[in-house]
């Protein structure tokens, strides 16, 4: 075998061995405004991020349920801004329609940075 290989076989077992942070929602809350919010069919609240990392560009999915629980249709929107680790952030998404109950989860964010001490 020769030097390159070598090198190469190197650098692919150490970039293989960077530890990954798998994207996980279970580590965040999101807490509904029931009050109604102004201008047209929308939901707000707080998502509280237990994670003990920053993070960013949090996506919501809003599923808007009918009186019997069903999902009628889905709506998307932002967290715009980061939410610190331990931390909150406010939210507002406009909905194509009103429901019943809605149902927040978040579908994706990116890790910004380690939080805390």
């Amino acid at each position: 075998m020769n030097l390159a290989r070598v090198g190469i076989v190197v650098i692919a077992i150490l970039l293989g061995a960077w530890p990954v942070r798998a994207q996980s929602p279970a580590a965040f809350r999101v807490e509904l405004d029931r009050e109604a919010v102004p201008r047209g069919p929308a939901v707000a609240g707080y998502v509280y991020n237990d994670h003990l990392d920053r993070v960013g560009n949090v996506r919501l999915r809003v599923e808007i349920l009918d009186a019997a629980g069903a999902r009628v249709t889905e709506a998307y929107g932002w967290v715009y801004g980061s939410i610190p680790a331990g931390g909150r952030a406010y939210f507002v998404v406009r909905l194509t329609a009103k429901g019943a109950e809605y149902r927040v989860s978040v579908v994706s964010f990116d890790w910004l940075s380690r939080g805390g001490p």
